[in-house]
């Protein structure tokens, strides 16, 4: 099944978000040389959520995916971070990023484990021809709320901003 057809098409509102980031291409880190993994550790072991003011959602964490070079074969830059309902105070270390409000397909991952949930799921999405005639490669998002809090047992939804129709 397309990955059109088992999504949800939805308008997401602006959103302002605070976290680290990394750049990275999927090329990169098919071969071992990505920085991805490296960087949720990085989110985890310094407990990056607990520094960030102004949480909009105290337990949501969100990954974006933006300044995408061309589509999924080129660069582009990560962040993981939390929503803020503004971005003031940016700790040391960190980016603000603001995400327009924006046209997305809603795809729930699979139940399991991370970050291979995450891998399948971002697998089907590259190799849907019909999904990425209507990308837009400007934001997608990994929305990872009470549901993601079991690493051995979870799952979340990836926004893919779509054009829309």
């Amino acid at each position: 099944m397309s990955c059109m057809a088992a999504g949800t098409v939805v308008n997401k509102g602006a959103i302002e978000l605070i976290g680290i980031a990394v750049r990275t291409s999927n090329a990169a880190e098919a071969a071992g040389n990505g920085a991805i993994g490296a960087l949720w550790q990085r989110f985890r072991e310094q407990e990056i959520a607990a520094r960030i003011a102004d949480r909009s959602d105290p337990h949501g964490v969100v990954a974006v995916y933006c300044d995408y070079a061309s589509d999924e074969s080129g660069a582009y830059t990560v962040i993981v971070g939390c929503q803020v309902t503004a971005i003031r105070d940016v700790p040391a270390g960190m980016v603000s990023r603001s995400i327009a409000a924006a046209h997305y397909l809603q795809l729930p991952t699979a139940r399991g484990a991370l970050p291979g949930i995450g891998i399948e799921a971002w697998g089907r999405i590259w190799q849907d021809g019909e999904l990425k005639a209507r990308r837009t490669f400007t934001a997608d998002l990994e929305l990872y709320g009470p549901e993601a809090s079991d690493p051995q047992d979870a799952t979340f939804d990836i926004l893919i901003g779509i054009k829309p129709t």
